[in-house]
């Protein structure tokens, strides 16, 4: 399933009943945006950035809570230093100090973020960069199931096939919060005849491309026909965004 990205000026942050809304952005900003950003992390994401020993690794960290921070206090409507998150025993951060039932989940990978924000109670979302891999057929084989390996090794363009599963077997492990220790060897990724993945009831599975060479997967606890989604992003511009969205709040 492909997404049309509108621009984040279309956003009304105002999360309706079976909706999910995606968000997109480059991991870049001015040195003064990321000022800014790290300045509303809370003390235990600012001992987290600090922990990356490459400063590409910590800005990026900085830059993908940071516009969490700006983009849930739009839904929320309060300042996005103000926001509290509490963390499952597996690590999956939620909203901890409001009475608003929003769920989120993030994923970023070689320079780009996406950002689930649903009305849903379990959501996850998974991306990855499809670099090359040169032993797709043994990570298959230690990690998938047999039906998904013997899929696998059929195909003649074997990248895309793994990206795929990969990152569906990861949304999944996300939005029930068991995170990467839940095994993704032990998480069943249904092959349709015409290729799509499925995950079986209550959860819904969808495959996207955000970018060229980029795989993404979402994953929400309700029936596919039930679910509204609209993706926006922020282009090339997260300066632009912190400026219009955040000094006016």
């Amino acid at each position: 399933m492909e997404f049309i990205w509108s621009n984040n000026t279309l956003a009304d942050y105002i999360m309706r009943e079976q909706t999910v809304h995606l968000w997109k952005a480059p991991l870049n900003s001015s040195p003064q945006t990321l000022d800014y950003l790290f300045s509303l992390l809370s003390p235990d994401e600012i001992t987290r950035a600090e922990r990356f020993y490459q400063s590409k690794h910590r800005h990026e960290f900085i830059l993908a809570r940071g516009l969490l921070r700006i983009i849930l206090g739009r839904y929320l409507g309060t300042n996005p230093n103000s926001i509290i998150f509490s963390y499952s025993s597996r690590g999956k951060p939620v909203l901890a100090d409001f009475a608003h039932p929003l769920q989120f989940n993030l994923s970023h990978s070689a320079g780009l973020v996406i950002y689930a924000i649903s009305s849903f109670k379990q959501v996850g979302i998974d991306l990855e960069h499809q670099k090359k891999i040169d032993s797709v057929e043994d990570l298959a084989k230690r990690f998938f199931s047999p039906q998904e390996y013997q899929y696998l090794i059929k195909q003649s363009d074997k990248s895309p096939i793994f990206f795929k599963l990969w990152t569906a077997k990861e949304a999944y492990l996300k939005a029930t919060g068991e995170g990467i220790a839940g095994g993704l060897d032990k998480i069943i990724i249904n092959i349709k005849e015409d290729g799509n993945l499925c995950i079986g009831e209550p959860w819904s599975l969808f495959s996207f491309s955000p970018e060229t060479e980029y795989y993404g997967a979402l994953v929400v606890s309700n029936s596919q026909e039930e679910i509204k989604i609209s993706a926006f992003s922020l282009s090339d511009d997260v300066d632009r965004f912190y400026l219009e969205q955040d000094r006016n709040h």
